[in-house]
């Protein structure tokens, strides 16, 4: 896949508070418990909200190069080959986006 799917379905409610999901936060904002869609990423999921420099949306995912992503962005890029498993760009990212060259710090 070489595209981004916007619109992947992820939960609605918090599998331990079953409180309302926000959809950009990859954890419950309620009792901060991480989405299980995003456990992996536990290491890029902060407790200081951040600016997507995407979207412009708030989020609490930053990436290891400090670039703040819109929690679906991230499950969309890692679909798409846009992250590697390092969440690190790909070639075929910048290739897509070659701004990302004076973004990624």
């Amino acid at each position: 896949m070489t595209e981004m799917d916007w619109g992947r379905a992820i939960d609605s409610k918090c599998g331990y508070c079953r409180q309302p999901l926000y959809q950009g936060f990859a954890k419950c904002h309620v009792c901060g418990a991480i989405r299980p869609e995003f456990t992996e990423f536990k290491h890029v999921i902060h407790d200081k909200l951040a600016c997507c420099e995407w979207s412009g949306a708030e989020t609490d995912v930053v990436l290891p190069n400090g670039q703040a992503l819109w929690a679906p962005y991230l499950l969309a890029m890692l679909e798409a080959g846009w992250l590697d498993d390092s969440l690190n760009f790909t070639a075929l990212a910048y290739e897509k986006h070659p701004q990302l060259r004076s973004i990624n710090r």
